[in-house]
């Protein structure tokens, strides 16, 4: 898949985890992405499990016909630690962007429905706001952006646990 002037190469999800892996023991500046098919940064029918490089400029996917939520799930703890999933109490009162994706994410996970989240690096192929960080959440009806200087990892944490509580 070709986006901007960025190649995303496809190799099979057994080879991307195998390379997130590689670029965490080597200390390379990695991020990931689940995105459903007909996501805004996908414009393939199927879902898409991308992974960047960004130490060396490299763009891998990997698609499928079901969402890879197992594979994210041990994505997000090799690349944040166990913690970001376990259910901590923060004190930090979120944004108000936050605090809306918050409320959607909890009202959909109710009743069943799917909706995604990403979590875009100053440097990542999707972020247009280029030395910032951007929250993105998407669902059929609306896409929220919360958009900060610094790596959000208390309002990460949050939405990421609902995320994987997802159903489907």
């Amino acid at each position: 898949m070709k986006t901007n002037e960025y190649t995303l190469q496809e190799i099979p999800i057994q080879e991307l985890l195998k390379k997130a892996h590689e670029f965490q023991r080597l200390k390379k500046k990695w991020h990931f992405h689940i995105l459903l098919p007909g996501c805004k940064f996908n414009n393939k029918k199927l879902h898409a499990f991308v992974l960047e490089n960004e130490t060396d400029i490299q763009y891998f996917v990997s698609y499928s016909k079901k969402r890879r939520m197992n594979e994210g799930k041990m994505m997000v703890k090799l690349l944040y630690g166990e913690m970001i999933l376990e259910n901590v109490e923060d004190e930090q009162h979120p944004p108000k962007e936050i605090e809306c994706i918050l409320e959607r994410a909890r009202a959909l996970n109710k009743i069943g429905e799917e909706w995604e989240h990403h979590l875009l690096s100053p440097k990542c192929i999707f972020n247009k706001n280029k030395g910032k960080w951007v929250n993105v959440f998407e669902d059929n009806e609306e896409v929220v952006e919360s958009i900060t200087v610094y790596e959000p990892i208390s309002d990460l944490k949050k939405i990421e646990r609902l995320y994987y509580a997802q159903k489907k």
